[in-house]
């Protein structure tokens, strides 16, 4: 009748359990009407003692709905890649971190990442636990990443405030680690996230506007030969810029920020990329 049976074991979810209680408790009223008359035609006797009754719907039910997430747990686990996880941290402990993590859990044979913390701004989360996974704030979330512990930074706080937004991501590519961004959610495919959605910031995602599309030639003719100053160089947009700009050959570039070690970072790519003369780096404060 509630067709308990039919659901997919390894993924049982919690309209699962709501479906086991409410059938069991069903039956058991059953039993409890049966009892009640019994006891009325039949004297002050009851069929089956009520402390039975609620003894056995305990243990039905806890047994029903234990046995199937102990079956998905172990789906779970024999589904991950040995050696290949990648470590993530997801930047939110809401409804979307949940679902991002629950998707990730879901696509275990097909994604290689496994969640190991939730990064969130709300006090009240800080050192609980979600789902078995530990919450902690920005700064227990950045030493996460700066021992290495974490390979990918998940952002999933849906209309995230610009400035928010691009301060973990500096801190995600301060550390070498990759910023990965949740879509809204109307763009989930048939409203559901799939790992594949959750891809990779593009630098027109921190702006908090549409991207104004620049003719080429006419920024090669604005910069070309002149010298250009530039704050905030260290930073997802700032770095951006100065690589842009180097692209249209000034005289010279000033490159300033306030953060010592990306700025080191920048200088030490500059030197990969062979660039050297007629570029320079100062730690201020503008």
């Amino acid at each position: 009748l509630f067709k308990t049976s039919s659901g997919i074991i390894r993924h049982t979810g919690l309209a699962d359990a709501r479906r086991i209680i409410l059938t069991n408790l069903s039956s058991t009223s059953v039993f409890i009407g049966a009892n009640l008359v019994f006891a009325e035609w039949f004297g002050e006797l009851y069929l089956i003692p009520f402390s039975i009754l609620g003894i056995e719907w305990l243990i039905t039910t806890g047994i029903m709905i234990s046995s199937r997430w102990l079956v998905k747990s172990l789906y779970l686990y024999n589904r991950r890649l040995p050696g290949t996880q990648v470590p993530v941290a997801i930047f939110g402990a809401g409804e979307a971190g949940l679902i991002a993590k629950h998707t990730i859990d879901r696509e275990l044979g097909e994604s290689s990442l496994r969640v190991v913390a939730f990064i969130d701004d709300d006090r009240n989360k800080m050192g609980k636990k979600l789902e078995g996974v530990d919450v902690v704030n920005a700064d227990e979330g950045e030493r996460l990443l700066q021992n290495g512990r974490v390979d990918r930074l998940i952002l999933s706080v849906q209309n995230l405030p610009a400035e928010r937004r691009r301060k973990m991501v500096d801190m995600a590519l301060r550390h070498g680690v990759r910023p990965l961004d949740v879509p809204p959610v109307d763009r989930w495919i048939n409203g559901e996230l799939s790992v594949g959605q959750i891809r990779e910031l593009n630098i027109e995602d921190l702006l908090g506007r549409e991207p104004i599309q620049l003719s080429p030639d006419a920024a090669q003719a604005n910069i070309k030969g002149k010298r250009v100053c530039i704050t905030g160089a260290a930073g997802s947009i700032g770095s951006e810029i100065v690589r842009q700009i180097l692209t249209h050959e000034p005289a010279a570039l000033l490159a300033i920020d306030q953060a010592e070690t990306p700025l080191h970072d920048l200088h030490l790519e500059l030197v990969r990329l062979g660039i050297r003369s007629h570029v320079d780096l100062q730690v201020g404060d503008v």
